[in-house]
Formats: C-alpha cells, sequence, structure tokens
C-alpha cells in the first residue's frame, strides 16, 4: 500500500481541520521557540539589507618636516582613500548573509511545522483517548448491570458461581483499562495545554476538545491526517538535516569569502599636501596615490587557507550525508508505521462496526430476558469494544507516525 499524498481535507474533516488550525495559531504565539526563530529571521533579515555596501571612504592628515608639531610650517597632507575592485568581496558578504537568511528561514518554517504536528499530535490522543475512556465506561455500567443482575439469579440458584467471578474478573479487567486510559488522557491534555496555554484559556480548549472528540467529528480524522502527510524531500524536515544543510551553505560561503579576500586588494589616495620650509615660503599640490596587497607574496598562507576551507566543506558534506541518512531511517520507519495505522483504520468497516453497535442492544435485550446467555453477552461485549478501540488507537498511531515523518521524536504515551 502507498502512503496517500497531500490532499485537500474531505468536507466532514472540515471542522476538526480548522479546530486544529485554531489550536496550532495558539501554539505558536505561546511557543518560545517560534518566537525565537522568528526573531533570528528578522535579524538575518536586517543584516542581509546591510550587507554588500562599499566601505566609507578613509580620510587621513599627516605632518612632516614640522618643528615641534608645529602645523604652521614644514609640509601637511589630507587625502582621500577609498577601495576599488571590491565587487567580489561585497558579493561574498552578501552571500554569507543569503546563507544566514536562508537557514533562519528554514528554520523557522520547521519550528511552526513542529508545533503544528505537535498540537495534531496532542489532539490526536486527547480525543482518542476522551472516546476510549467513553467507550470503555460503557462496558463498565454494562458489566455492573449485569453483576447485579446475575448476583440475584444466583441468590435465587439460577445462577452459577463461576459465572459471578467470571463477571467480576470482567469488571476487574474493565476498570485497569479504564484507569490506563484515564491516565493517557490526563497526560495528553496536560501537553496540549502546555503546547497552547498563552493563546487559549481553559475554558475554551476544554470546549474546542469536547468537539473534537465527538462522534461526527472522529469521523474526519483520515482525511485531516491524509492532507498533512509531507512531500518526498522528507528530510529537510528534520531539526538534524536543517542544521547540517545550514552548515555546509556556510563552508562554500567561506569558500568564496576566502578567495575574494586572497584577490589583490587595490585602492587609491586623493588629496592635497601643502608643501613648505619653517618660515619660508609655501605652495600647494596634489596627491595622487595607489596600492595594492600581492597576493603571491603568501602563496603557502593561502595554500593552507584554502585547503582548510576545503576540508570545512568535506566535513559539512559528510555531517549533512550522516544527518540525511539518519533522517531517512527515521522516515522509513515512520512510513511503515503510518501505513499499518492507515491499513487497520481502512479495515473498520463503518457500516458493519454501526450495525454490530445496533446488535448490542439488541444483545442486552436478549440477555435480561433470559434467551442470551451471559458468556455469549461477554463475548460479543469483549469483541466490540476491541474492535472499536482498535480503530480509535489506529488513529492515534497514525498521528503518531506523521509526527515522526514531519521530523519529531518518537514519543512514549501511546495508548495501551
Amino acid at each position: 500500500m502507498e502512503v496517500p499524498s497531500a490532499q485537500a481535507v474531505p468536507p466532514r474533516g472540515a471542522v476538526l481541520s480548522r479546530l486544529l488550525e485554531r489550536l496550532t495559531a495558539a501554539a505558536r504565539v505561546a511557543s518560545v521557540d517560534v518566537r525565537t526563530a522568528r526573531a533570528a529571521r528578522a535579524a538575518a533579515q536586517a543584516r542581509r539589507d546591510a550587507a554588500g555596501f562599499v566601505a566609507p571612504l578613509a580620510l587621513q592628515a599627516s605632518i612632516a618636516d614640522g618643528p615641534k608639531f608645529n602645523v604652521g610650517s614644514g609640509n601637511v597632507q589630507l587625502d582621500v582613500t577609498r577601495g576599488l575592485f571590491t565587487g567580489a568581496r561585497q558579493a561574498a558578504e552578501r552571500g554569507r548573509a543569503d546563507v544566514e537568511l536562508g537557514a533562519a528561514a528554514a528554520e523557522l518554517l520547521g519550528r511552526e511545522r513542529a508545533i503544528e504536528m505537535e498540537v495534531v499530535r496532542a489532539v490526536a490522543r486527547t480525543t482518542g483517548a476522551a472516546r476510549i475512556i467513553r467507550r470503555l465506561e460503557r462496558s463498565g455500567r454494562l458489566l455492573g448491570e449485569s453483576e447485579d443482575a446475575l448476583r440475584a439469579r444466583f441468590a435465587t440458584g439460577d445462577a452459577r458461581y463461576l459465572d459471578v467471578l467470571r463477571l467480576r474478573t470482567e469488571r476487574l479487567q474493565a476498570r485497569s483499562d479504564l484507569a490506563s486510559a484515564r491516565a493517557e488522557w490526563a497526560g495528553a491534555v496536560a501537553r496540549l495545554e502546555l503546547l497552547v496555554s498563552a493563546g487559549i484559556d481553559s475554558a475554551q480548549l476544554a470546549a474546542v476538545l469536547d468537539s473534537a472528540s465527538g462522534d461526527a467529528l472522529a469521523a474526519g480524522w483520515p482525511g485531516v491526517l491524509a492532507a498533512r502527510v509531507p512531500p518526498d524531500s522528507l528530510a529537510t524536515l528534520f531539526p538534524g538535516v536543517r542544521a547540517a544543510i545550514a552548515s555546509e551553505a556556510r563552508a562554500r560561503a567561506g569558500v568564496v569569502e576566502l578567495r575574494a579576500a586572497q584577490q589583490s586588494q587595490v585602492s587609491a589616495n586623493a588629496g592635497v599636501q601643502r608643501i613648505g620650509p619653517a618660515n619660508g615660503p609655501t605652495s600647494l599640490g596634489a596627491v595622487l596615490g595607489i596600492s595594492a596587497t600581492l597576493p603571491f607574496t603568501a602563496r603557502a598562507s593561502n595554500v593552507a587557507a584554502e585547503a582548510a576551507a576545503a576540508s570545512a566543506v568535506e566535513a559539512a558534506q559528510a555531517a549533512h550525508a550522516s544527518a540525511t541518512a539518519n533522517a531517512r531511517a527515521s522516515i522509513r520507519a515512520g512510513r511503515a508505521r503510518y501505513q499499518a495505522a492507515i491499513e487497520r483504520l481502512e479495515s473498520f468497516d463503518a457500516g458493519l462496526l454501526e450495525a454490530a453497535e445496533n446488535e448490542r442492544e439488541t444483545a442486552i435485550a436478549q440477555y435480561r430476558s433470559g434467551a442470551l446467555p451471559l458468556l455469549d453477552l461477554l463475548d460479543f461485549e469483549r469483541a466490540l469494544q476491541r474492535v472499536e478501540v482498535a480503530r480509535m488507537r489506529a488513529v492515534i498511531d497514525a498521528a503518531d507516525a506523521l509526527a515522526i515523518l514531519h521530523g519529531l521524536p518518537a514519543t512514549a504515551g501511546d495508548l495501551p
């Protein structure tokens, strides 16, 4: 089975999608990571806007042959110096700033996507746990009513003590399952509250979760998850890969900067000079000059610097390849888990489940009338509960796997 590609959310999932978008917006407001990434991107943009300008002119004044530093005598020179042919250095500076801006923008996008998937995963766990709790409570009520009736029948000799023990054991197991589900729900709610605490109050969050936990919206989860399946270029969603890409880009920008710095640096100066001995006639004259560095005179240093820059690029490429390999391993695991969850979810026929749910009421009525044995009712209830809970868990597992595909670490906390 192929992983579904990104697609439009079907109408039945539109309301659920809007609820998730609302919670995601609140989580982005509350997230310190997102705020930090936005500030870093703004700073990188400001640095990019300030990069690549021509260096300011340099003004120089000097005096020579002036006795006792007397500026009224001797030679006084005033000139302005400016660098020439600086285009390569300016381009290298802009290139470095572009690299930093790209890295900051990618990090911001990654943080925003991570927050979105954190919210989706937390909501899926919270609403899934809530629905499982409701289902287990229904079974618990049925078992409680059945035990009361069975004890009454046992008192009159119409039921076996073994059946009473069997029913008590079923109730103990149901209570254990319910306690586990409630613990998972509490943990998921706490995580979600932490994500959206600064953007939405507790009452609003409770209302949103109550709406999202309903059966009508629960049917929209498959479409909502399918719409968030990332594209093929998944590796860039992983923080380690983004950092490696940025490091490689910085290393390459460093090579460009080094080559620009190793070019001959030319500067010219122009000005005026007053020439005259002490207590004698003076004259004014123009000053023109040019200077240039001679890179070939530092050949050994330049070769060593180029080798170091090339080594930095190779190291960054190796780190990039390693991070990508690790990300792809996580992607394969996430894809396999997502495929398995979707296959399980698709295996539950909604029509058959609805028919089985209707038969449940009939089976309970037959048991109360004595037409259906207790053990048969318990077997039917246990099988139906197992299928319904498995369907809810499949949604949670799909959301967990989708979070892994978006670069989030796998976490404990799957429902038992």
